[in-house]
């Protein structure tokens, strides 16, 4: 989530690919990538190096969705991850997240009931 506080401002940001042992993986073509309000927010993507920059253009929310075909043969398995944004000057409630931790161990084998 990028919660910007002025116009102008901008992040830049990369997407990484990866199997499920963490290494970089391969797709199936392009990655395609839709912004859902382009009045608050500028989308600039480069497929090649698969980084990119985001830039406040005015009051709002959006969501840039990014997807991608996982299966390099026959067939589609899709892949998706977003990034949520919000302009300036926006004083209500209008995002509830919940932030999660790392999973742990327990310190004893015992389990809290």
């Amino acid at each position: 989530m990028v919660n910007f506080a002025k116009v102008g401002q901008f992040v830049t940001f990369a997407l990484d690919i990866l199997d499920k042992k963490g290494r970089p993986a391969q797709i199936d073509g392009e990655i395609s990538v839709a912004n859902s309000n382009e009045a608050a927010g500028a989308v600039e993507f480069d497929q090649t190096a698969r980084t990119g920059k985001l830039t406040c253009l005015d009051e709002g929310i959006g969501q840039v969705a990014f997807t991608c075909d996982a299966d390099l043969g026959a067939g589609v398995k899709a892949l998706a991850a977003t990034l949520d944004f919000t302009g300036p000057n926006l004083t209500e409630a209008s995002v509830f997240n919940v932030v999660v931790g790392e999973i742990q161990e327990p310190d004893s084998p015992e389990i809290p009931t």
